[in-house]
C-alpha cells in the first residue's frame, strides 16, 4: 500500500512527464487531486511544490541508479560511466521540470545531499573520483534544460538519441582519459 507522501510524489511524476517542457499547470491542487488526497493533505507532507519536486528529483535519480546497475551487470564491457550517463540522460529527459532548480522555493539543504547519496554512490565514485560524474551530471543537465544553446554550440541535439550519444562522446573525449580504476575495472569485465 502507498504511503501519502508517495502517492504524491507519484502523482507529480506522472503530472511532469504528461508535460516535461515545464511546471505549466503542475500546482499543488492539480498534484493532490491526481494523487486522489485533498490539498491540505500535499501541503501537509511537503509544505511546498519545492519540496515536492525535490522528492520527486530523488524518486526518479533512484530508479536511475537501478537501471545504470542492471545496465551494468547486463554489459561489463562497456564503461560504467558511460552507461551511468545514459541512464541519468533518460531520467532528464523522463521529467526534466524535477531537476530545475529555483532557490526561492526549494529547500536546498536536504534534497542536496540526499540527492547527492542517491547519485554518486561509492561505487560510482571508485571509476575515477567524485568529479568526472559530477561534471557530468552538470553539463548534461545543462545539455537538456538549455537544449537550444547545446544544439547551437556544440551541434548535438540532446532531445534527440543521436545528439545525447554525440554529446557524450564529446563529453569523454574532452574529460582526461579513464582513470585506472575505470579502465582496470572495464579490462577486469572484459577477461572474466
Amino acid at each position: 500500500m502507498a504511503t501519502t507522501k508517495g502517492k504524491l510524489v507519484s502523482a507529480a511524476i506522472s503530472l511532469l512527464e504528461e508535460n516535461p517542457e515545464g511546471e505549466a499547470g503542475l500546482t499543488m491542487r492539480a498534484i493532490a487531486q491526481r494523487a486522489g488526497v485533498g490539498l491540505g493533505c500535499a501541503n501537509y507532507h511537503f509544505g511546498n511544490k519545492g519540496r515536492l519536486l525535490a522528492a520527486c528529483s530523488v524518486r526518479l535519480a533512484e530508479r536511475a541508479m537501478e537501471q545504470w546497475k542492471q545496465a551494468v551487470q547486463q554489459d561489463p564491457t562497456t564503461d560504467p560511466l558511460r552507461l551511468w550517463g545514459d541512464c541519468i540522460f533518460g531520467m532528464l529527459r523522463q521529467a526534466p521540470g524535477a531537476f530545475r532548480c529555483d532557490g526561492a522555493s526549494r529547500n536546498y539543504e536536504p534534497w542536496e545531499r540526499e540527492l547527492w547519496d542517491v547519485l554518486f554512490p561509492p561505487e560510482l565514485q571508485t571509476l575515477g573520483g567524485t568529479a568526472t560524474p559530477v561534471l557530468l551530471w552538470t553539463a548534461m543537465r545543462g545539455a537538456l534544460l538549455d537544449s537550444g544553446m547545446i544544439q547551437t554550440c556544440l551541434g548535438c541535439n540532446c532531445e534527440q538519441a543521436e545528439g545525447r550519444e554525440a554529446f557524450l562522446d564529446l563529453f569523454f573525449s574532452v574529460i582526461p582519459g579513464p582513470g585506472p580504476s575505470r579502465q582496470d575495472h572495464c579490462e577486469q569485465e572484459r577477461g572474466r
